[in-house]
């Protein structure tokens, strides 16, 4: 029943996608004064962590549009994110409305936009294409804010900027959301910057960002800076996170994808959480392109303080 279910959200999440994608499409090419944009993606599929087994779906869209002068970041305009994970144990949902001002010097994000440190300046984390263990980490390795807003029941305001400055982009976002007992405070600040390297075929980025959260007697700053360096074959990172809050784990990790062929790729994470005495992660996965947008993944994640390791197969659609 629930294998039914999950399919059943999977893929009306996918026809909906696509439908807004083709619909978003064409009123961008009839209305030229406008730009409009749809992108994420949606997968379903299985994981066997040896203790427990579990369908899952996940899914991560934006959506909005812009009207006036888009070329020069001028404007009015309105956005949504939606994020989506589910498995036997829970389904969470979690929606980012905002209305979006563009001016001379940025964009500024009203109602509930995402944490800067959620999108738009990192890359997402990598273990080993797992989308499990991306889930399981979501806490450690995004925002504060954006953990308690899938996985509770309470929705944030805030206001958000984002400026571009030539290669570097900068962002800051606050929010505050109502908890029981306490409201949560997250104020964040994120910035990357892309470079060419010596060969015009390989690129760079650095990033490193910043959020603080007050709610109750805590007050604490995560933190988390990061390298990747991109060519037409290879993607390799590293990062390193110093969560104070909620968790106060401390993650160091490494990963690289190499493309054997355009449609088949494979990624290697290595990593380090200082949580229970240290915990050394291991990670292989394998996906292959199809039908242009559609993927087939298969991993798994070991560590060591566990008998098994995470296994998981899943099947996805990017729009």
């Amino acid at each position: 029943m629930m294998e039914g279910m999950l399919m059943k959200q999977f893929t009306a999440c996918v026809l909906g996608a696509s439908l807004l994608a083709a619909t978003g499409a064409f009123a961008q090419s009839s209305a030229p004064d406008s730009r409009y944009y749809f992108t994420g993606y949606a997968e379903l599929g299985y994981y066997d962590r040896g203790s427990s087994d579990s369908p899952q779906y996940r899914g991560d869209v934006d959506m909005g549009f812009t009207l006036g002068d888009s070329a020069n970041g001028l404007g009015f305009g309105v956005s949504l994110g939606i994020d989506a994970v589910g498995n036997d144990a829970a389904n969470e949902t979690a929606f980012y409305p905002a209305l979006e001002f563009g001016t001379g010097i940025g964009k500024f994000s009203i109602g509930v936009p995402r944490s800067v440190l959620d999108r738009g300046y990192f890359p997402e984390p990598k273990f080993g294409n797992n989308s499990f263990l991306d889930i399981e980490f979501r806490g450690v390795q995004a925002s504060a804010l954006g953990y308690f807003h899938l996985f509770g029941d309470k929705t944030p305001l805030g206001i958000r900027y984002d400026g571009v400055f030539g290669n570097t982009k900068v962002g800051a976002s606050y929010h505050n959301l109502e908890r029981s007992g306490n409201d949560l405070d997250a104020f964040a600040v994120a910035v990357s910057h892309t470079f060419s390297g010596p060969s015009s075929m390989i690129d760079y980025m650095i990033y490193g960002g910043f959020e603080h959260q007050s709610v109750g007697t805590v007050d604490e700053t995560s933190y988390r800076i990061g390298f990747e360096g991109y060519s037409d074959k290879i993607t390799a990172g590293l990062s390193y996170t110093d969560n104070g809050f909620p968790f106060g784990v401390k993650l160091a990790s490494l990963y690289i994808d190499y493309t054997i062929r355009d449609a088949l790729t494979v990624t290697g994470s290595l990593g380090h959480a200082d949580v229970g005495g240290g915990r050394n992660f291991y990670g292989l996965g394998v996906q292959y392109d199809f039908l242009k947008n559609a993927y087939l993944k298969a991993s798994a994640v070991d560590y060591d303080t566990s008998p098994s390791p995470v296994v998981e197969v899943m099947l996805g659609w990017t729009f």
